[in-house]
């Protein structure tokens, strides 16, 4: 939601990377009262808003979740696409929307722990390794220096591996 409104209002392209800098730059160059910005967050936008800090009361955790985000979880709950997980964060998100509960499948990467807590959490739910990341691992690793090959046959090995990874069935695997 805040990346959105910073590029209709600034009509730019606004990467979750620039939200990211701006909250740092936010909380190391002014002092802010986070009590009074979960305050309009609530209250503005209707959010539910969750701080986690550590014992030295540093911001070390947010959940937001806005009306349509939580609608869009309470209507396709069985999917969830996830990149930064924390067991406290899929427990607030829980305990916000009950119907998460429902959710059978995670789309993650290769980190494990992150795994774990997701296994943990929904000892039920199906994880799914997102294609992106073995197949960015096989560019990296499949190099003509390492492999001792041609770029011609680097080329077809690739080919041949994200084939693989598409097949529709097993014949064609």
């Amino acid at each position: 939601m805040v990346q959105q409104h910073l590029s209709q209002t600034s009509e730019k392209v606004i990467t979750l990377r620039d939200v990211s800098n701006l909250a740092q730059i936010a909380m190391t160059s002014q002092p802010n009262d986070l009590e009074e910005i979960v305050h309009q967050l609530t209250d503005k936008y209707g959010a539910d808003v969750d701080i986690l800090t550590n014992n030295d009361h540093h911001l070390t955790g947010l959940l937001f979740q806005d009306v349509d985000m939580r609608k869009q979880l309470a209507a396709f709950p069985e999917v969830l696409c996830d990149k930064a997980s924390l067991q406290w964060f899929f427990r607030t998100l829980l305990t916000k929307n009950r119907r998460m509960s429902s959710t059978r499948v995670f789309m993650t990467d290769k980190d494990l722990s992150e795994r774990s807590v997701i296994r943990n959490i929904f000892p039920d739910a199906t994880l799914l390794l997102s294609l992106f990341h073995p197949l960015r691992i096989f560019r990296r690793e499949v190099t003509c220096e390492k492999m001792g090959i041609t770029s011609g046959q680097r080329q077809l090995c690739l080919e041949l591996l994200q084939r693989m990874a598409y097949a529709k069935s097993s014949d064609a695997y």
